[in-house]
């Protein structure tokens, strides 16, 4: 599993929310979670919770996701 960062807030470009869910939808891509500080580049689960828990209260989505 490979695992990037996104944003589905599109702000460039022509800023159109229908286009990029629709080309997510297209590629079969999902974006889910929370940021980290400093954003880390990992593809570990066990890396990423551990450094998102550090400034995220609830991460009971992404772990309901990751099951």
């Amino acid at each position: 599993m490979y695992v990037f960062r996104i944003h589905i807030r599109p702000s460039g470009g022509s800023a159109d929310m229908r286009a990029t869910f629709d080309y997510c939808l297209k590629h079969k891509l999902l974006g889910v979670g929370w940021r980290t500080e400093p954003q880390t580049a990992t593809t570990d689960w066990d890396t990423y919770y551990r450094e998102a828990s550090k400034i995220h209260e609830d991460l009971s989505v992404p772990k309901y996701i990751h099951k």
